[in-house]
């Protein structure tokens, strides 16, 4: 399971654009200051979008019920981030990232893969092989791993989401049994 993994991470290398779709649940831990800390339950969070890797560019929508419903859509075209939220309106308010936008740090797939093939190499748990199961009428293997919380928190650092308190999670890959890409991926 562990060489499915790493063929399956690979066939992503010549992937010119990559479509997203993400259902979240769990809890985020929150530090409230002065020792004081909660969580919230992220259950019925979703987020989709589309990368355009060639062409650096992004779309990527979120929707959360634990804010009140908050959506937020955000699209990163050239050195400029386009956002919109539920609370701000229908209309989109252009920043520009420290450092640039989207075009001063372009997406390489063959650097993503070889990092993510470093992931899967030392991994303390074996991958795991599940049933064979159909995707959007592809048959498709379906392998799981256990992820370490320090992993999620390295992918998930240069997002800018709050990463301190993470737990391990759970990757579920089904790959199509013809050329190895994945068509879903599922992260817990």
């Amino acid at each position: 399971p562990r060489q499915f993994l790493s063929k399956s991470v690979a066939a992503l290398a010549d992937a010119r654009s990559v479509h997203f779709e993400a259902d979240v649940a769990g809890q985020l831990a929150l530090g409230l200051g002065q020792g004081a800390s909660s969580s919230l339950d992220l259950k019925g969070t979703t987020g989709e979008g589309d990368l355009d890797l060639a062409g650096s560019k992004a779309r990527i929508s979120l929707k959360t019920p634990l804010l009140f419903g908050l959506t937020a859509d955000a699209i990163a075209a050239g050195d400029a981030v386009y956002v919109r939220t539920s609370v701000g309106g229908s209309k989109y308010t252009k920043t520009t990232p420290a450092g640039g936008g989207a075009s001063a740090s372009p997406i390489d797939p063959k650097l993503a893969v070889a990092a993510l093939q470093a992931e899967i190499a030392t991994l303390p748990t074996p991958p795991t092989k599940l049933g064979d199961e159909s995707v959007s009428g592809s048959d498709c293997y379906h392998v799981q791993a256990t992820l370490p919380a320090s992993a999620l928190a390295a992918a998930l650092g240069p997002t800018g989401l709050p990463v301190s308190g993470m737990t391990d999670g759970t990757l579920d890959v089904w790959a199509a049994k013809d050329t190895l890409r994945p068509q879903r991926l599922r992260i817990r």
